[in-house]
């Protein structure tokens, strides 16, 4: 048994944000307070400090700065791996290193269309550095091992961070670059961890578009890190303005915060 996937804390433990994970929990874990609202433990991205109130996602790739296809896509060399291994020893690609424990608490997705062991995942506990091109050693959990053997060179996978390592302030454009992370209750530094608020009554950061009481809010295509009203009629073209991350609580005026109920899940 390891850690339990929802820890329950009381009104204020939500507002800590501190360089080291909270608690030494994993990312991803689950905090509910006594009112029901629920957070997740995140880290911030190390570009920018993140505003109390406001909407925050999943960075646009999955790893270190450069955008490494290979391994994004699951097209990466894995070696010879058998049932019950829990390490699996991975090759960088072309053109992005790996850094140490960039991955923990992320994914390894045997993806690939041909070999054995295909249409798994591992959660990985830590992971040593490699220079591109270089071999690098995965660590995964203990309980989670390998369950059908990896045809080395054949069987291709690919690694995913956690989908909460190195959040980042919602863009403001028409697509998501990044899957909604959450809301933090506080301001956080850049490269710490924290809590971010993905149920129940939260402040928002809100449009130039004024909020009504009860309406569906949307992801802003306008303000960064805001929300907004679904649009309609012709304008409503894009993602965003289409899928509801929570509800407006009241009438709010533009430009200011908002208080929302959130429905991420």
């Amino acid at each position: 048994m390891g850690f339990p996937g929802r820890v329950y804390g009381w009104f204020g433990d939500e507002k800590v944000a501190q360089s080291t994970k909270i608690n030494g929990f994993p990312l991803g874990i689950r905090m509910e307070l006594p009112d029901g609202r629920e957070f997740v433990q995140a880290k911030a991205g190390t570009a920018a400090t993140l505003g109390a109130g406001t909407l925050v996602q999943a960075p646009n790739w999955a790893g270190t700065a450069a955008a490494d296809t290979a391994a994004s896509q699951g097209n990466l060399t894995c070696a010879s791996a058998v049932v019950g291994a829990t390490s699996l020893t991975i090759t960088a690609g072309g053109t992005t290193a790996f850094v140490k424990d960039e991955f923990a608490d992320g994914y390894v997705v045997v993806a690939s269309s041909a070999g054995t062991g295909i249409g798994h995942i591992y959660k990985i506990k830590l992971n040593n550095s490699a220079a591109a091109g270089a071999t690098c050693l995965f660590k995964l959990y203990e309980n989670d091992s390998v369950k059908v053997a990896i045809e080395g060179g054949t069987t291709k996978v690919g690694v995913r961070t956690n989908e909460y390592h190195r959040v980042i302030v919602m863009t403001a454009d028409t697509v998501y670059t990044g899957p909604p992370a959450g809301v933090p209750p506080v301001a956080v530094s850049a490269g710490f961890y924290c809590w971010l608020q993905r149920k129940g009554v939260a402040p928002l950061k809100s449009g130039a578009t004024v909020l009504i009481a009860g309406e569906p809010v949307v992801a802003s295509t306008a303000t960064v890190a805001g929300v907004g009203h679904i649009m309609a009629g012709s304008a409503q073209v894009d993602i965003k303005s289409k899928v509801p991350i929570g509800y407006a609580m009241a009438t709010a005026l533009s430009a200011g915060f908002a208080t929302v109920f959130l429905t991420l899940p």
